[in-house]
């Protein structure tokens, strides 16, 4: 490396994150994590991080987790075109996926529809951030 040169600078990735950010590509819809701190627009969507599904073992020490996502979306219409939109978007950002029940909420007046994603990955890791 050149005297003037800087290191990269290392960029921590969160695979909740990520998720969030793959979904919020959906035109119509809202996706935060957890939880919305304000009020949350018509259409909206939360995700999150349910608990560790599976784990892989080798000489008796984890190697590799499998993590479960519940992804809900909550829409004032019951048009059925939401569903195909998010499972094309965990088809890209996870490693599996199951649909769980739809509900109308009357208390709130949306339809309710619930995903458990699964991510075969570490939560969080380093990446080099590239310049130019």
């Amino acid at each position: 490396m050149a005297p003037n040169e800087q290191t990269p600078a290392a960029v921590t990735r969160d695979a909740v994150d990520l998720m969030v950010d793959a979904l919020n590509e959906i035109e119509g819809i809202s996706f935060v994590r957890d939880a919305w701190e304000n009020k949350a627009p018509d259409d909206y969507g939360v995700v999150e991080l349910t608990d560790q599904y599976g784990a892989l073992y080798a000489d008796n020490h984890m190697v590799a987790q499998e993590f479960r996502l519940t992804v809900h979306l909550y829409a004032t219409d019951g048009n059925n075109a939401w569903i195909q939109k998010i499972q094309e978007k965990l088809n890209e950002a996870a490693d599996g996926f199951s649909m769980g029940p739809h509900e109308y909420l009357f208390d709130i007046g949306k339809n309710h529809w619930t995903w458990n994603a699964y991510l075969i990955a570490p939560l969080q890791w380093e990446e080099v951030e590239s310049s130019g």
